[in-house]
C-alpha cells in the first residue's frame, strides 16, 4: 500500500549557495517507487550513506537525492511540521519536504538528502535548545525507582536526603538531572555527533560539557579552515534571521531538534535545522525560544542556544589567524633585538614595514596591532 502527501510541485527552492531545482524535476529523480531505493538506484550516489545520531535504522538512502525517515511517533506531526515550514521564512534551512510514504504499514518522511551537495563531507549534529524534553513526559509527580537507581549509577552524590530516604526520584527531576550532565543546561546546546572527512563517527561526546570543551570539540571539527568558518557563521547568522521572522516558531515549541553543519574539502559548507518529531504548536501563547522554562511556559532555549553557539564558533582560532599572530610575534621579536629601549631608527622602521609586506593578507587591524605590540615593549 502507496500513499503519499506532496509539497506543491512547481514552486522554486534554494537554500543559499545552493541551485534552486522545483520541486517537480526533484521528484522526477527521487523514488516513485513503493520500496526503499536499491543498491542500483544508488550508485550515482556521491557519499556512502551516514547516519550520525537518533534511533538507528530509522533513516534510509531513498534515491540519489532523497532520503526516507520513519515517523517515529503515532501522529504525522513532523510531517505536519515540514510542510508548513516549506512555506515559512525558515524554509532555506531546512531540508526539502517532497512526501510521506506509507510503506509496509510504516509511514516514512521523503526528503532531501543534504550530504548530495557535497564530496565526504565532515559533519557536526549539534543538538538545540535548553530543554530536551516535553512538558507531557514530566507532568507526572509519581516517584520512580528506576529513574532514582539511574541518577545514582551516574552520580552518587546527585540524590538528596530525601531522595535517597525514598529511593525514588520524579521524571522532572532525573531529566533536568541529566541535561546538566552537558552543555544543554548552560549554553543551550549540546554536541551530539561529529563525524570528520574519513573516519566513522564519534557520539562518545557525553563529558563535552564546559564552554571549554565545546570550543576545543568545535576548532578540532573545523580543522582551523578560516574560510569555513566563516561560511558556517554567514550561514548561521542567516538562520537566526529566517528564525526571528519565522512565523511558524511565535508559536511552536522546538524539542530535540538539531543542527547539521556540513562542510567538504572544498569549502562548501551549509548549516540545517532537522529533526522536528517533538515540535509542537502552542496554543494562546507566543513563544520566545529564550526565557527560562517553567513548567507550563513552553519555552524552550533554542534562541539561546542559537546565539550561544555562534559566540563560540566567533571565538574559534583559524589557522590563518595562528600564522598571522605567529608571525607577528617573531616579526616583532627580530627587530626588537637590534632596537635600543629608548627609540626606534628610521632604517629599523623601514625593516619593520619590508617584513610587514611579507605577512599572508595582513589586515589594517593586524598592522595596528603589530605596532602596539612593536612600541608597548
Amino acid at each position: 500500500m502507496f500513499q503519499m502527501a506532496c509539497y506543491k510541485k512547481n514552486r522554486q527552492i534554494s537554500h543559499d549557495g545552493f541551485p534552486p531545482v522545483t520541486i517537480s524535476a526533484l521528484l522526477t529523480n527521487a523514488l516513485d517507487l513503493t520500496v526503499p531505493a536499491s543498491d542500483a538506484l544508488l550508485k550515482n550516489r556521491k557519499n556512502q550513506w551516514v547516519q550520525l545520531a537518533g534511533h538507528q535504522g530509522s533513516f534510509a538512502p531513498a534515491g540519489p537525492n532523497t532520503i526516507w525517515k520513519k515517523r517515529l511517533m503515532k501522529d504525522n506531526n513532523e510531517t505536519k511540521a515540514y510542510m508548513a515550514m516549506m512555506e515559512d521564512a525558515i524554509s532555506p534551512y531546512v531540508p526539502r519536504y517532497y512526501r510521506e510514504v506509507e510503506y509496509n504499514g510504516e509511514y516514512f518522511i521523503e526528503m532531501e538528502d543534504l550530504l548530495r551537495h557535497f564530496t565526504d563531507p565532515s559533519i557536526m549534529d549539534i543538538k538545540m535548545g535548553s530543554r530536551t524534553f516535553l512538558e507531557s513526559e514530566v507532568k507526572n509527580p509519581v516517584l520512580r525507582k528506576d529513574l532514582y537507581e539511574k541518577m545514582v549509577k551516574l552520580d552518587a552524590s546527585e540524590p538528596t536526603e530525601e531522595e535517597n530516604s525514598q529511593s525514588s526520584v520524579t521524571k522532572l527531576r532525573y531529566m533536568q538531572f541529566r541535561e546538566k550532565g552537558s552543555s544543554t543546561s548552560t549554553l543551550g546546546f549540546r554536541l551530539e555527533a561529529i563525524k570528520m572527512s574519513g573516519e566513522t563517527p564519534n557520539t562518545d561526546l557525553k563529558k563535552v560539557k564546559s564552554k571549554e570543551q565545546v570550543l576545543q570539540k568545535i576548532e578540532e571539527f573545523l580543522i582551523g579552515r578560516g574560510d569555513v568558518k566563516e561560511a558556517v557563521m554567514n550561514r548561521l547568522l542567516d538562520l537566526r534571521n529566517g528564525f526571528t521572522a519565522s512565523k511558524f516558531f511565535k508559536d511552536h515549541e522546538i524539542i530535540g531538534s538539531s543542527l547539521l553543519v556540513i562542510y567538504d574539502a572544498t569549502g562548501k559548507a551549509g548549516v540545517w535545522m532537522i529533526d522536528f518529531a517533538k515540535c509542537f504548536q502552542v496554543e494562546g501563547r507566543k513563544l520566545t525560544h529564550q526565557h527560562p522554562w517553567l513548567l507550563g511556559n513552553h519555552e524552550d532555549g533554542y534562541l539561546t542556544g542559537l546565539n550561544n553557539l555562534i559566540k563560540v564558533i566567533g571565538e574559534c582560532s583559524s589557522s590563518e589567524s595562528m600564522e598571522v599572530q605567529n608571525s607577528i610575534t617573531s616579526q616583532a621579536s627580530s627587530s626588537f633585538s637590534s632596537v635600543s629601549s629608548s627609540s626606534i631608527s628610521i632604517a629599523t622602521t623601514s625593516k619593520i614595514d619590508n617584513n610587514m609586506k611579507h605577512l599572508h593578507q595582513q589586515t589594517k587591524s593586524t598592522k595596528k596591532q603589530f605596532f602596539h605590540q612593536l612600541f608597548k615593549s
